[in-house]
């Protein structure tokens, strides 16, 4: 995560430390520690973040309306709560998703209930597979009139499946968590854009 720290106090800030709330992720920083000692009236300094996934799971399912986590920062004089969003990519893992062509179609049906279609700006073949591989997404097979069937899954192993037509622009998605639905269609659209 980055972030740009600025003292808009009088007094110098000192003793930071970063804590995250549990979320369906288990988003966390890899230390409460961060690497700014003090930071002077009138001060700023970007920071890097290290994250790790699993670290902190709430046990609840993510929320329709946006993909966030609660952050508190701590200093000598007091300590500051806000909300971070983030969108679907950046909790995909890449590489196995333990879907392939043999099984694509059982589980596509299997997550039926949970469907959500978005409409993005037509894409070239050539174009289209770089993008999805940019969302997290990896190609599985051809579907049956030229679309391309992706998989994805969470770090938490909530499966996002995709069928894609570039030439029409038609994006179905579908995932083993209800509540996901929205935030991989919407990935699409960040993906390939409104037409």
């Amino acid at each position: 995560m980055f972030m740009t720290l600025k003292n808009d106090t009088r007094n110098q800030l000192s003793g930071f430390a970063i804590q995250f709330n549990k979320n369906s992720f288990g988003l966390g920083p890899k230390t409460s520690a961060m690497n700014v000692k003090e930071l002077s009236a009138g001060q700023s300094i970007d920071l890097t973040v290290p994250l790790e996934v699993n670290k902190l799971n709430s046990g609840t399912p993510p929320s329709e309306q946006q993909l966030a986590v609660q952050v508190a920062v701590r200093t000598n004089k007091d300590i500051f709560y806000f909300v971070v969003p983030f969108d679907l990519h950046v909790v995909l893992e890449r590489g196995k998703t333990g879907i392939n062509s043999a099984n694509f179609n059982a589980s596509w049906e299997a997550l039926k209930s949970s469907e959500r279609v978005v409409a993005v700006k037509p894409c070239v073949r050539d174009r289209l597979l770089p993008r999805l591989y940019q969302g997290g997404l990896v190609r599985v097979m051809d579907g049956p009139t030229g679309q391309v069937c992706v998989a994805g899954i969470t770090c938490n192993r909530l499966l996002v499946l995709g069928i894609v037509d570039g030439v029409t622009g038609k994006c179905q998605v579908r995932t083993s968590n209800v509540h996901l639905s929205p935030h991989a269609a919407q990935l699409l659209t960040i993906l390939f854009g409104s037409p």
